[in-house]
């Protein structure tokens, strides 16, 4: 039998959600909250109930341990939402409309979930399961990224040359726009507007350096 892919960074944000409007006795398989979840993550509403107990270890203002194998998303990502209901109501809906925009009903969302996964695999296999920039190699924290937007280009959707292996920063940073890679060099380009102070130090140690590509040999590690 074929272990459940990991939760991703989204999927973890819309458990969340489902984990600060549910009560506790009702965070189980049978409830149909849990169970609509199930349908738009195309995953089981024990897998689902699994994570709301995960979820609620790592919530001290709730009786109860719940499970103890949160992972280290979990661990991340609670306490940056839990206390900013407004912040991650807004997060929710940006994912909510991203979903609705690339599918438009629940096979076709359950075949895009399968498409992304099948798309992170090969990143992850192609780069040796570390970031292109960083070098960094724990898989929680790293984010296949498009190139081109899932939703831009189809033809391109799963096809591993559209992608780019970035830790979850840099991969948030590369979407909204704070660097570019060079098609021709595949140097970086960090932005010239950057506001933030730290934000501008912590990408310019990347600028114009090259990212690590499939079959290139480096002082770190080496791509097969």
């Amino acid at each position: 039998m074929s272990r459940n892919p990991d939760w991703s960074v989204n999927e973890t944000i819309l458990a969340l959600w489902l984990y600060n409007e549910l009560p506790p006795a009702k965070q189980d398989a049978r409830t149909p909250e849990v169970r609509e979840l199930t349908g738009l993550l195309g995953r089981t509403p024990g897998s689902v109930a699994l994570k709301l107990a995960n979820l609620k270890a790592q919530d001290s203002s709730v009786p109860g341990k719940g499970m103890n194998h949160a992972s280290r998303l979990d661990r991340d990502l609670f306490p940056l939402y839990v206390n900013n209901p407004e912040k991650l109501f807004e997060k929710r809906q940006k994912i909510l409309e991203a979903v609705d925009c690339c599918e438009k009903d629940s096979l076709a969302i359950m075949k895009f979930r399968k498409k992304q996964y099948v798309f992170r695999r090969a990143l992850l296999t192609g780069y040796q399961q570390r970031c292109c920039l960083s070098g960094i190699g724990t898989p929680d924290l790293l984010i296949a990224s498009h190139i081109k937007p899932w939703c831009v280009d189809q033809e391109h959707r799963t096809d591993p040359r559209n992608g780019l292996l970035l830790n979850a920063l840099l991969d948030k940073a590369f979407d909204k726009g704070y660097f570019t890679v060079l098609p021709d060099s595949y140097t970086v380009c960090v932005a010239r507007n950057i506001k933030d102070e730290k934000t501008k130090v912590f990408l310019k140690q990347y600028d114009k350096s090259k990212i690590m590509l499939p079959g290139v040999r480096t002082k770190s590690w080496t791509f097969l």
